[in-house]
């Protein structure tokens, strides 16, 4: 499967894969190889937690998103299925660093993250504001879509059961709103 962390979503750098997409003229995507040392260069200090302003959703693109395998495993992969979908009819921009799930758990707490996911999420208090890596910006046809899986358990410690509400931000370039959220869904741990 092609890397879409690794090109479209830099927000989920590893075990994010493009399934395929809806237009015979799609956007071609390389595989790109995950980088060997993602912490290169001089340290960069913790900012923690920022703000940002996130619409409910945009006239402009949608992102779905799925949990298809649940319940999982405690401990074992999670893969969470979107699809991002140009609703306009001109192109579009995305961010090379624009989509992120954020996960909580029954009381509302964020469960434990990786420590990538940590320094990775805005919405996390160890938060570092380094980029990943220095990824392009994805054009996306009119009415285009992108179909792909992200593996949250790359940013998140699901050794616990229980119930999980998984949602997603998605940022646009040049567009009102720039984020917006996705939809909502639950998953099982057990």
């Amino acid at each position: 499967m092609i890397s879409l962390r690794a090109f479209v979503i830099a927000g989920c750098l590893f075990g994010c894969s493009v399934i395929g997409t809806s237009q015979s003229d799609s956007t071609s995507v390389q595989q790109l190889e995950q980088p060997k040392d993602i912490h290169t260069g001089p340290p960069y200090r913790v900012i923690g937690a920022i703000h940002k302003e996130i619409a409910e959703s945009s006239l402009v693109a949608s992102v779905t998103i799925s949990a298809p395998g649940s319940p999982f495993r405690p401990g074992g992969p999670i893969k969470i299925h979107f699809v991002l979908t140009n609703l306009t009819d001109r192109e579009i921009v995305m961010n090379g660093v624009s989509f992120q799930l954020e996960v909580r758990d029954e009381k509302g707490k964020l469960p434990p993250e990786t420590d990538a996911g940590c320094r990775r999420h805005w919405f996390s208090t160890c938060y570092n504001n380094k980029p990943i890596a220095h990824l392009p910006a994805l054009p996306l046809k009119a009415h285009q879509h992108i179909l792909g899986d992200d593996e949250i358990s790359m940013d998140y410690d699901f050794s616990k059961p229980g119930e999980y509400t998984v949602i997603g931000y998605q940022c646009l370039r040049y567009e009102t709103p720039s984020c917006f959220k996705t939809n909502k869904i639950m998953i099982t741990i057990e």
